[in-house]
């Protein structure tokens, strides 16, 4: 059986002479080599918190606690009290 025309990949062929892989890159980015570089996960913004980013440079909790309530999220371990 053929083997894909990428140098140094032995895997069967599935179309344009390209393994499932490199075919798949090929029709998503224009390029079988194309591959995405993963960036240092940075931790979260908020003093104290060693969580790594979601989104907006907050973890997870602090993401959607700004989300959820509108406000900025406090340092981590601390919930907002609200007044009964």
């Amino acid at each position: 059986m053929n083997s894909c025309a990428v140098d140094g990949c032995d895997k069967h062929v599935k179309a344009k002479r390209l393994c499932a892989m490199h075919h798949q890159r090929l029709r998503r980015h224009g390029d079988p080599m194309f591959s995405k570089y993963r960036m240092v996960k940075k931790a979260c913004q908020k003093n104290g918190c060693e969580e790594p980013v979601l989104a907006k440079g907050l973890c997870r909790k602090h993401y959607y606690f700004q989300r959820r309530t509108g406000q900025e999220a406090l340092v981590t371990g601390t919930q907002p009290h609200s007044s009964s």
